[in-house]
């Protein structure tokens, strides 16, 4: 059996292979922001950026730096200078060095954490079920949880609450339409009472409690409330959702879906004409104040906004997923759709719509896409779900518009006029584009363009002159999840129907060869949800279905479920297979490689998974993989996640070498105490060293030291007993006849 460790190297088939993690995500939907040495630090949806607007340098912490939730909500300071953050997922931290200490109370609970108020050594937290109160222990990367009260006045038990704030000696919460607020001294006053919080109603869902000018200001889904002696009054931007505050000379700004406002007293607000919409957050660095956006950041000089994007994509949960050499295309659902070509990412959330070839100002339609797929021509089709199917001609950057007004591209049953849904899109073998049409209740499933069609822009609309139809009667269903192409073949995955393969002998224009064959339950699948497919060099058709993986053998018209290790989810949403023959496998609750031998595995799961062994831990971003692509080529392998994009990249080693596999990495002590670093690919007869980056010897194993099993365990301390210091570490094996060599980190 050949054990796989993804976090620094990896074995597979009989090769050795170096490994790296690259993960992408959108950190663009900012969230909050903080001031640290004059960098910005700012909360995102795909992680922590730290943003250096004097030099434009820019950085993002990942899971793969400690960050154990990437959905981040907050960040703040602490006394000390300490910058923390928090996450949806419950996931709690600071910064140390190059990467983040964690303490998991509120992550391994599930409690959600909204929002961070730090007071001395302890952390005031607005949590998804009310508030709770955190101590951290001032030697020790220990901390504890005080008290979750999540009783609170008028609220409901464990109602989430959104912002803390400390204001007239009392903690102030923010919940849906309710304050609340209660004396801080929670080592004489029962905060778990109901009784010792006060309510104060509001209108809406609280975002952000900001005190300014000697008054306590709410930031509500439904305008601006003060508190004015025992209530909160609202003071401007009614039906607004104000999202936060902050301050800017003598004026306060508040962030909003709507924009930018300013007000020099509280009560009257001037939009700032030049300010984008969905505003989320703000600060001052030295003499400029800049904003958080739901889509980049933008800073104010003389009340104008000038707004900027970070490279990456747009959204996360990617539906469709296309890759060639360095590019990459990405479909995210309500997100819109995006690419990077030349290293530059480009985003698609909305688009230029030509009816009877008028043109339409961009940002008319939303873009809602599902799948993405840029043709031999450099157009790119992207197929949504309710708006037809969009072709962009990048060269002119106007849209074309293939939906049931206009032709073929039929209307999904039972959605009404108007809503077109193209979940998948593929170019076969001679460069038709095949779009495949979700329910159509004009029955044509499936609609080919010729590629002898495709010859200049705009492309024609589909008719029988330049394409070809497939309607549902020729197959045995409309609702599509995966397909593959196959030497003349079309195997077809359906959502509730099971497995086709449509074998058209390779010609579109000739029918009457056709061939239709169907599997299901009853021939031996898992189940009939068919979430992926793909072909060994056998020519042995790997099935994904939400109950299990299986094959189907066409020389033996035979189907074998095969075996997942037993922490793995059934649910299997991905399969690909590389040259080797090993199988990558995505589930909902992590993936694995199973060998080509097809006996043994390894799981790979988020270096932070609830789930699951501690050897199992990588770089991926999350445990959900909806989708695998593999690059032979390039060595690299691409997971889609529901959290963003994480690639592997594999790279051969030379002859003469040995794999060392180092895990996990980095090596994270928490609460004083490291836990176990294992070594593994050990030769038996080798003495490992583990050394600093500057090259000084931390700890000696002799050859005795080492395993049957070709392991190493350290517990992180060095030749006197002391826990080592945060950095990057070298570990060398030497043997008689082998060396091997692997960096790691270490974060305290």
């Amino acid at each position: 059996m050949r054990n796989l460790v993804l976090t620094a190297f990896i074995l597979i088939s009989e090769a050795v292979f170096a490994s790296e993690w690259e993960n992408i995500a959108d950190v663009n939907f900012i969230n909050d922001c903080v001031e640290k040495d004059r960098k910005l630090f700012l909360a995102t949806s795909g992680g922590i950026v730290e943003f250096d607007p004097y030099s434009g340098d820019w950085r993002v912490f990942t899971n793969i730096d400690g960050v154990a939730g990437l959905d981040v909500n907050c960040v703040a300071l602490s006394p000390s200078g300490e910058l923390w953050y928090g996450s949806s997922n419950g996931a709690l931290g600071y910064l140390s060095g190059g990467g983040f200490i964690n303490f998991p109370d509120f992550r391994f609970s599930g409690i959600g954490i909204n929002d961070i108020c730090p007071s001395g050594d302890v952390f005031w937290l607005a949590t998804s079920k009310g508030i709770s109160l955190f101590r951290r222990m001032s030697d020790f990367q220990v901390g504890e949880i005080v008290g979750n009260f999540w009783s609170l006045g008028e609220l409901s038990r464990e109602s989430p609450i959104f912002s803390v704030v400390l204001f007239d000696g009392r903690i102030w919460g923010g919940g849906e339409g309710v304050v609340v607020a209660a004396d801080t001294s929670y080592e004489t006053v029962n905060l778990s009472a109901p009784d010792s919080w006060e309510s104060f109603g509001v209108s809406g869902r609280v975002n952000q409690l900001f005190a300014w000018g000697g008054a306590l200001f709410a930031g509500t889904s439904n305008g601006i409330y003060r508190l004015e002696d025992t209530v909160f009054s609202l003071v401007g931007l009614e039906r607004d959702d104000v999202f936060g505050f902050f301050v800017r000379a003598d004026s306060l700004y508040a962030t909003t879906a709507w924009g930018v406002y300013r007000s020099a007293d509280g009560e009257n607000w001037r939009r700032l004409l030049s300010a984008p919409k969905k505003a989320h957050c703000g600060l001052m660095l030295a003499d400029t104040a800049w904003v958080g956006y739901h889509r980049g950041y933008g800073f104010i000089t003389d009340e104008e906004v000038t707004r900027y994007v970070f490279p990456s994509p747009c959204g996360y949960g990617f539906s469709g997923l296309y890759i060639s050499g360095d590019d990459i295309y990405l479909a995210a659902k309500p997100y819109g759709a995006s690419y990077r070509k030349d290293g530059e990412w480009v985003s698609l959330t909305t688009y230029n719509p030509m009816p009877n070839g008028e043109e339409v100002p961009v940002g008319s339609r939303v873009i809602s896409s599902w799948a993405i797929l840029p043709d031999r021509n450099g157009a790119i089709w992207i197929g949504t779900w309710g708006q037809g199917l969009l072709v962009m001609y990048p060269d002119d950057n106007l849209w074309s518009v293939f939906a049931d007004s206009t032709g073929p591209i039929s209307t999904a049953r039972g959605a009404g006029v108007d809503y077109e849904v193209i979940p998948k899109l593929g170019e076969d073998s001679d460069g038709n584009i095949w779009a495949f049409v979700f329910d159509p209740a004009n029955d044509t499933a499936i609609v080919v363009w010729s590629y002898d069609a495709l010859v200049s822009f705009p492309y024609p609309e589909p008719d029988s002159s330049n394409a070809y139809f497939f309607t549902r009667y020729e197959l045995s269903s409309a609702n599509f999840q995966s397909f593959l192409f196959d030497s003349g073949k079309l195997w077809l995955g359906y959502i509730d129907g099971g497995l086709d393969c449509l074998d058209y002998g390779g010609t579109l224009s000739d029918k009457s060869d056709d061939v239709l064959t169907h599997f299901s339950t009853d021939d031996g699948l898992p189940s009939n949800v068919v979430n992926d497919l793909a072909l060994d060099d056998d020519g042995r058709l790997w099935i994904a279905t939400d109950q299990g993986l299986c094959y189907y053998d066409p020389s033996y018209d035979f189907i074998q479920e095969v075996a997942l290790p037993n922490d793995l989810s059934l649910n299997v949403l991905a399969v690909a297979i590389d040259r080797w023959g090993d199988k990558w496998v995505g589930t909902s609750d992590g993936a694995c490689i199973i060998f080509a031998d097809n006996a043994s595995s390894q799981t790979i799961r988020s270096k932070f998974s609830l789930t699951g062994d501690v050897n199992e831990r990588s770089g991926l971003l999350s445990d959900y993989v909806s989708d695998i692509h593999i690059d032979d080529d390039r060595g690299v392998v691409t997971f889609v996640t529901d959290r963003g994009v994480s690639s592997l990249s594999i790279t051969e080693v030379g002859d003469g070498e040995v794999s060392l596999v180092v895990y996990p990495n980095p090596f994270v002590i928490e609460y004083g105490s490291a836990g176990e670093l294992t070594v593994s690919g050990v030769p038996l007869d080798a003495e490992v060293f583990i050394y600093t980056s500057s090259g000084e010897l931390v700890r000696y194993f002799p050859k005795w030291t080492v395993g049957f099993d070709a392991k190493v365990r350290w517990d992180g301390r060095n030749g006197s007993g002391e826990l080592v210091s945060s950095g990057i570490y070298i570990v060398v094996a030497r043997g008689a006849s082998s060396t091997g060599k692997a960096k790691f980190a270490i974060v305290r």
